[in-house]
């Protein structure tokens, strides 16, 4: 049968009882033509035929599709008991939207963060190039290569259609139609948009003679110019040097890193030296497989052309080092190293490290939010069953059979569970939104909630798997029972019960667990005072090197250090919390030697950061220029290299042959540097105005972070700081302007994000193990209304009866506390690498968990044990 007939059955139906109609008139007057009276006449065709309701029911069901027929009545049915029982509905319509919803949010983001393929050809083609140290197991692998490197492999390889090379994407000052703008832009080789495949929708890309070109995207062009078609041949100024805008990428095209969107692409040569060496290693390269062609099959001859590049590249390291200032084992070092391919299909994310766990973890969590959803519903069911035995058992009675109504009792649930999948869609919309500027600000086009297709798609399956799983085991008890007063046996519903206080244990657990790790984190000693610094990164890319550049950053901090609020200013290569370090062997002049992470520091930066002095001294003005070369060691560099404890006035250099060109005066306190978890590392000081006093003084301080003390509010000086850079030196350049303690809380978003959602979503799993338990309880006290009226007769006063309900909630919790204790101490383990200060296995944390479960329960079983005590003895005794 066609859909097209089943779609017009009712008309088609009209169709025959109008022929049917019109062959009994026939039939009728042949009858009274042959002499029988008119009522013989019609009575006699009507025999002749047969029963007519028969044959139209036989033709309406030769017309229709009995499956699709049964749902949509079951439908309508449903539809109308839902509307006759809106508490019922609404309670758990309510209850379902905060389990998919929450479920829906956090898909939302893990499709969008790790799922989602970048929006260009053949994406699973791509790969990333990285090298792992072979004399390092276990290292992570080195993602960044120089240029020169990328042209050998790109001109060498024979398992790539194609190679290009980017930079990290950044912010950056542009010229544009005479006022300067901030930007955000990615240097990329000529081949970055024909390796991907993307063409652009006005203009062109970049080709391999391209220079002086710059590629916006589709946002950019929709932004700032309007959508101008006249925007091709437009310049901008970058970094003094005019570009020319030759195409617009497409609409959906953002790069590919994740949670980054560049306004603008420009070649990678604008950012690169003007003679770029295989130690400027800052490029990221990303090739394109031959068709047909498998990660294994390209891995092994890629691997022996790295090798051959790698002795290239060491061959002219050591032809450069003259002045022998590496070792033999960093010469060895250098090309150690082992080529290996990583999946790009999906793009560079550096959420992505950090948040894959974490949303791992949240699907867990939000999944028995759902799971506690499922059976307190299916508590709600079991006991509305109980007020439509007598019309299930008619219906049985009269001879539908259990499949039949099984079905119709399964319609209702899952019309249930996409009434709630659409509220909860309303939630997700609200939550997701909330989730995404929870874990990043300004995110790009592809880190956001979607409600496409994939994500309708799981909110629906979702939906139909909860709307199974709360209602096929009541469905099957509905109809199980053949007797018209058959009463619904409590212990199921208990069952129920004690399962969602094990699982809602669980959440609060892992809730109060993860609060209390964000706790010990904020309130752990980082060795320094993070209120009130004001930390400003800035560029002298351009400045001639030598003491022109040293006088421009000393002008620059006499200029800040003038602005009303600040109490004092300095100058580092670095910033706590704000980026890697370079890292050195550190020779002791008694023979020891300990790697070392090297900070380059102005006089009063100790001051500033508040890092106490542990002997010695600080830094002064006179440790400049010619003056004798000094250091300052952190605690645990004086301890390695130095185990006597006798530090201040010993010698340390870079090299054995200098061991004794810095004199230590001084040691710190030991600082947290990069995260609160992992112990301080070694760290040496030297005075950033004594060049000869680093093992890199042929590259003067271009890039550095102005540490502000202030006695006011940091943000209100961000302004005034920004003028003071900006104004009487050109060459300076904003990097980024925030707060020490925006610095330092960056460093606890993952812990932010657990703790907030975990604490969220336990809050919850609480309020529906009080709605279940509340339920079930309101439900037992209706039940047994002539026991209680009984009790009453005898003798029983209201505590009595208080204390009855409450033991009887009591107990339950006891036992879901239990197993849920039970059941965390193996869930538990997959978060205990997130737990600081605190173990999974705790008791004062479990206890806790435990007393807030017990407290919510007794509170939700106090109103039906109030109930229980305003029950009329002689009305209880007289009930059904």
């Amino acid at each position: 049968m066609s859909l097209r007939r089943y779609f017009r059955r009712s008309r088609w139906d009209a169709e025959r009882a109008a022929e049917i109609e019109a062959y009994l008139a026939t039939e009728t007057d042949d009858n009274i033509a042959r002499g029988m009276p008119p009522s013989e006449a019609r009575c006699a065709a009507l025999r002749k035929i047969g029963n007519v309701t028969h044959i139209r029911e036989e033709i309406y069901r030769m017309n229709t599709i009995g499956f699709l027929e049964t749902t949509w009545r079951d439908s309508l049915y449903g539809l109308r008991a839902l509307r006759k029982n809106p508490g019922f509905t609404a309670v758990a319509v309510i209850s379902l939207a905060l389990g998919i919803g929450a479920n829906t949010a956090i898909f939302s983001l893990v499709d969008s963060l790790l799922l989602r393929s970048l929006p260009v050809p053949h994406p699973e083609e791509l790969v990333q190039l990285a090298a792992t140290p072979t004399d390092t197991p276990g290292a992570a692998p080195l993602r960044s290569f120089s240029f020169p490197v990328l042209e050998a492999i790109r001109d060498r390889n024979q398992v790539f259609s194609g190679v290009f090379g980017e930079n990290v994407s950044g912010t950056a000052e542009i010229l544009l139609d005479g006022r300067a703008e901030t930007v955000n832009f990615q240097p990329v080789t000529a081949t970055f948009f024909a390796v991907l495949g993307v063409e652009p929708v006005l203009g062109r890309t970049f080709a391999e003679d391209t220079e002086r070109a710059a590629v916006i995207s589709y946002g950019y062009w929709q932004r700032r110019f309007g959508l101008d078609p006249a925007v091709l041949c437009r310049k901008l100024v970058y970094r003094d040097i005019v570009h020319t805008i030759i195409g617009v990428a497409p609409p959906r095209f953002s790069g590919v890193e994740v949670e980054s969107a560049p306004d603008l692409w420009v070649p990678l040569t604008s950012v690169m030296p003007a003679n770029p060496s295989y130690g400027f290693q800052s490029t990221r390269l990303v090739a394109r497989l031959k068709p047909g062609l498998t990660l294994q099959e390209a891995l092994p001859s890629l691997r022996v052309l790295y090798a051959q590049i790698l002795r290239e590249e060491d061959a002219i390291r050591r032809a450069r080092d003259v002045q022998h200032r590496l070792t033999e084992a960093q010469l060895r070092h250098a090309v150690a190293r082992e080529m290996v391919l990583l999946p790009a299909g999906r793009g560079f994310s550096a959420l992505r490290l950090v948040y894959t766990e974490p949303l791992l973890i949240l699907m867990i969590v939000v999944g028995l939010v759902l799971l506690i959803a499922c059976a307190n519903i299916a508590n709600l069911l079991l006991a509305r069953a109980a007020a439509r035995q007598r019309e299930i058992a008619i219906r049985l009675a009269i001879g539908a059979g259990r499949a039949r109504l099984v079905r119709q009792l399964l319609t209702e649930n899952l019309l249930l569970a996409f009434l709630g999948a659409f509220a909860g869609l309303l939630f997700a919309f609200w939550a997701g939104r909330a989730l995404v500027t929870m874990v990043v600000a300004n995110a790009g086009s592809l880190v956001q909630f979607h409600l496409d297709a994939r994500v309708l798609a799981f909110t629906a399956a979702v939906a139909l798997f909860t709307g199974i799983l709360f209602g096929l085991g009541p469905a099957l008890r509905a109809t199980a029972a053949t007797r018209i007063h058959a009463r619904v046996r409590v212990p199921i519903a208990k069952v129920l019960v004690v399962s969602q206080v094990a699982l809602s244990l669980m959440l609060v657990l892992g809730a109060v667990l993860f609060v209390a790790t964000l706790q010990k984190l904020v309130h752990t000693d980082l060795g320094f005072r993070r209120d009130s610094v004001l930390i400003a990164g800035v560029g002298m890319a351009g400045q001639p090197s030598g003491p022109q550049i040293l006088t421009t950053w000393r002008d620059l901090l006499d200029r800040v250090a003038s602005i009303p609020g600040v109490q004092s200013v300095s100058l580092s290569d670095n910033a706590v919390f704000g980026g890697g370090t370079v890292s050195d062997p550190v020779y002791a002049e008694i023979g020891t030697q300990h790697g070392s992470d090297i900070q380059r520091v102005s006089p009063a930066y100790f001051e500033t950061m508040r890092t106490p002095l542990v002997m010695g001294r600080s830094f002064t003005p006179r440790d400049e220029g010619s003056a004798p070369k000094v250091a300052i060691l952190n605690e645990t560099l004086a301890r390695q290299l130095f185990p006597d404890g006798h530090v201040i006035g010993k010698r340390v250099g870079w090299l054995a042959r200098t061991a004794s060109d810095l004199e230590i005066v001084g040691v710190v306190k030991d600082v947290k540097w990069q995260s609160i978890r992992t112990a301080p590392p070694p760290f040496i000081y030297v005075p950033v105005f004594q060049p000869a006093a680093d093992p890199y003084s042929d590259q003067p301080i271009h890039a550095g972070y102005l540490a502000l003390r202030t006695s006011a509010n940091p943000d209100t000086l961000k302004s005034a700081v920004r003028g003071a850079i900006q104004s009487d030196h050109p060459f300076a350049s904003k990097l980024l302007i925030t707060t020490q303690d925006e610095l330092v809380g960056n460093s606890l978003r993952q812990e932010r994000l657990l703790a907030k959602l975990s604490g969220f979503f336990g809050v919850i799993g609480l309020l529906l193990a009080a709605v279940g338990l509340y339920g079930l309880m309101s439900y037992a006290v209706c039940r047994r209304t002539s026991e209680i009226g009984i009790r009453m007769a005898l003798g029983a006063g209201p505590a009595d009866l208080i204390r009855m309900v409450l033991g009887e909630t009591a107990a339950l919790v006891l036992m879901g506390v239990a197993a849920g204790s039970a059941a965390a101490l193996a869930i538990t383990r997959f978060i205990e690498k997130f737990l600081f200060g605190v173990t999974r296995t705790d008791p004062a944390m479990t206890a806790l968990a435990a007393a807030l479960l017990m407290a919510v329960a007794l509170l939700a079983a106090g109103l039906p044990a109030l109930r229980a005590t305003r029950v009329q003895p002689t009305i209880a005794l007289r009930h059904e």
